[in-house]
């Protein structure tokens, strides 16, 4: 039997799982901000997730966000995902700051 501390590590656990996974999805444009917003389990307390960035601020296509997401994918050992985020890092790095 899991004590409740284990019980809570393994609820974050699938929270920061739940949130990168939308996270990924956002910024390869495969949701967007009102389907975030119509995610049953969003509306949810008790399956509340936080993404690391602010939807209503930005798109996620960020580099820190896209490192964060791509080293997330690596250590999961998700290698087509780590591509294609390498991919829209290089892509995004090569775009003039305006």
């Amino acid at each position: 039997m899991f004590s409740l501390d284990t019980m809570e590590f393994l609820e974050e656990a699938e929270k920061h799982e739940r949130a990168m996974e939308i996270a990924y999805q956002y910024v390869m444009k495969q949701i967007d901000i009102e389907d975030l917003i119509n995610f049953e389990d969003y509306l949810n307390t008790d399956l509340c997730y936080y993404l690391p960035f602010d939807p209503e601020e930005e798109d996620g296509r960020d580099y820190g966000t896209l490192d964060l997401l791509r080293e997330y994918y690596e250590n999961l050992e998700e290698y087509e995902r780590c591509a294609t985020l390498r991919d829209l890092i290089s892509k995004i790095s090569r775009i003039p700051k305006g």
